[in-house]
């Protein structure tokens, strides 16, 4: 029981509570003393800890109930307006994120707020924006809820927080739901899940993916010890290059060693012991987890983007553990263009651990038959799609977009009934060939920069011969080298470039440089995006994001075709003196915008001793 602070407020219902204790004319009426003055022993701080609305554990405080996947969790959340700004428009940079070679300082900060979950009432809860790019919304943030955070109280026993993932990149919703459930029946150690609907000062912001955080209390319920080292895995690997970006749960000794480090030193031998591997790492836990991100096509887990992971050392066997999450890009054959595509989609081998392990003849035949034993006993059609089809029923009057929702379930469907026969037509090929080491991460780089002043004149349609509207003092470089132009014209209007209409009703107002190089003639095109409440005159700086077109749309289209890893993006921020969208009127301030783009992908050489 948890120690209650002494305050004069605690003293007066303390001596209430003993006064009622002594004059109570029977057990009933003491009993209605306490209900009746229920909410205010919550204030004071005068219930125990860890339970229920009524001081007793009830079905609405069960942590196991919270993940019935049956039951539609409904999350009330009450919260400050301007705190509510604050944390929904808060970002991530872009270069800062994926550019370091450390794991980057997260920017999302705490606000309180108070919260219902299925009817019980929180007051005083922590919670924050979450997510890394993909999934970062300012409309449907994801959300992390810390029930903890400025008051002592566990209203749902060791469970002090919940995680809220928006299925921004799933309109199906089903991706993460489906994932963590087969991943859990192969034997893999995961995090529960099911559906929330959401809702802040009164307004849906529709059904969200309720995932169990993978933290202590899921820790201590899957391995039975929640003490271990924990570290997440975001565009990183065991090598030597990239395991600095680990990101680990406690805090480090300095020039300390870890398991991670020690499997990264030992993938470096020319030859590898599978039974010392096999002490350091639960083999046969992670061909589970191996061979299920196969099966299930995620594209952004570790084996294929060494994105999206933890990895856990289980103090009850010394042991690391490897745990899928943010699995909102499974159960889908298309991978984006920008993400390098799925060579063998049998046998995901971009991982330094698996794409050693898949080139040792033992381990190959071990994963083999851990993948047929996953399509054998598992990867059951008529039952993942009778699921499907109940989730449909259950989310069908609660989603945003019911027809969105439906397209994408139907996609989900396609995936389900086909996915057999286009793994085992691979499997037929077996041994899959793989000539290639594991991939070093690409980070993101910055190639050039945008500084200086503009002026320019809104226009309602894109005017000919842009490259001689407006005036510009900007200098833009490239390669730390000044970018020569023979013209450079700025014009301003909402963007045609991007469906962003389309995709949720808003247009966005656009800067856009224009100019043509002087050393091969060719047309550059700097094009920023200004979010729509941050497109007016202020002294402030706001964030502004776009892309650089270089050769004109036909150029472009044809590079992404060719090489969608070489695009370029603008990241950085303007500040405007003068801003309306008014046709002829002026738009003018500065700009500091960064050119960022992806390195080369790089591959580790391959070491013949290992085959």
């Amino acid at each position: 029981m948890a120690l209650i602070p002494f305050t004069a407020k605690n003293f007066a219902m303390l001596y209430k509570l003993i006064h009622a204790v002594f004059h109570a004319t029977s057990l009933l009426v003491l009993l209605s003393f306490l209900v009746q003055n229920n909410a205010a022993f919550a204030e004071s701080g005068l219930q125990e800890k860890q339970s229920g609305p009524q001081g007793r554990s009830t079905a609405a405080t069960n942590p196991d109930h919270l993940f019935d996947p049956t039951h539609l969790l409904k999350v009330d959340i009450r919260i400050e307006p301007a705190d509510w700004d604050i944390i929904r428009k808060q970002a991530r940079d872009f270069l800062g994120s994926l550019s370091a070679e450390e794991p980057a300082d997260s920017p999302f900060e705490y606000v309180k707020a108070d919260v219902t979950i299925n009817g019980l009432e929180i007051k005083q809860v922590g919670i924050r924006k979450k997510g890394f790019l993909g999934s970062l919304d300012e409309n449907r943030p994801s959300l992390k809820i810390r029930f903890n955070r400025y008051r002592d109280q566990l209203p749902f026993g060791a469970l002090d927080r919940i995680t809220l993932n928006n299925n921004k990149q799933d309109p199906s919703k089903l991706s993460q739901y489906l994932s963590y459930k087969l991943f859990a029946e192969a034997g893999v150690p995961s995090p529960r899940c099911n559906f929330a609907l959401v809702t802040v000062n009164g307004k849906s912001l529709g059904v969200y993916s309720h995932v169990e955080s993978i933290k202590p209390p899921m820790l201590e319920r899957v391995f039975g010890d929640g003490t271990g080292l924990l570290a997440e895995g975001t565009l990183a690997d065991v090598l030597p290059s990239t395991k600095k970006r680990f990101e680990y749960k406690k805090k480090l000794k300095k020039n300390s060693e870890t398991k991670i480090d020690e499997l990264t030193d030992f993938l470096k031998e020319p030859k590898i012991d599978i039974e010392k591997l096999d002490e350091l790492v639960d083999l046969d836990s992670f061909l589970k987890f191996w061979a299920t991100e196969s099966l299930i096509g995620f594209w952004d887990g570790y084996t294929h983007n060494q994105n999206n992971f933890f990895i856990y050392e289980n103090p009850k066997d010394s042991k690391l553990y490897f745990l899928p999450w943010g699995t909102d890009s499974a159960f889908t054959t298309e991978v984006p263009r920008v993400i390098e595509p799925i060579a063998n989609l049998a046998v995901h081998s971009n991982s330094a651990l698996a794409n050693h392990l898949y080139r040792l003849p033992e381990t190959r035949q071990r994963y083999l038959q851990t993948l047929q034993t996953l399509l054998a006993s598992r990867w059951n059609e008529a039952e993942l799609l009778k699921e499907i089809e109940r989730v449909e029923d259950l989310l069908s009057g609660v989603v945003l977009s019911k027809s969105r929702f439906q397209k994408d379930v139907r996609r989900a469907r396609e995936f389900v009934v086909t996915r057999r026969d286009a793994i085992e037509k691979q499997l037929g090929k077996w041994p899959i060939a793989l000539n290639v080491g594991p991939r070093i991460p690409g980070l993101v780089i910055e190639y050039g920069k945008i500084q200086g002043k503009f002026r320019a004149s809104w226009t309602t349609k894109s005017p000919k011969a842009p490259e001689s509207l407006g005036e510009t003092s900007a200098e833009f470089r490239m390669a730390s080298k000044a970018i020569a132009f023979t013209k450079m014209g700025v014009t301003t209007k909402l963007s045609d470039h991007y469906d962003d209409k389309a995709k949720d009703g808003i247009q966005t107002p656009t800067i856009i440089f224009t100019g043509v190089r002087e050393s091969d003639g060719k047309t550059l095109t700097f094009i920023a995006k200004v979010k729509p409440e941050d497109f007016h005159p202020s002294k402030k700086e706001v964030p502004v994001n776009g892309i650089l077109i270089e050769g004109g749309w036909i150029a472009f289209f044809t590079m992404l075709a060719v090489n969608p890893a070489s695009i370029k993006l603008i990241n950085g921020e303007v500040q405007l003196d003068q801003a309306s969208r008014e046709e002829g009127d002026a738009v003018a301030g500065k700009v500091n915008l960064k050119i960022v783009g992806f390195s080369a992908p790089k591959r580790e050489e391959l070491r013949e001793s290992t085959n």
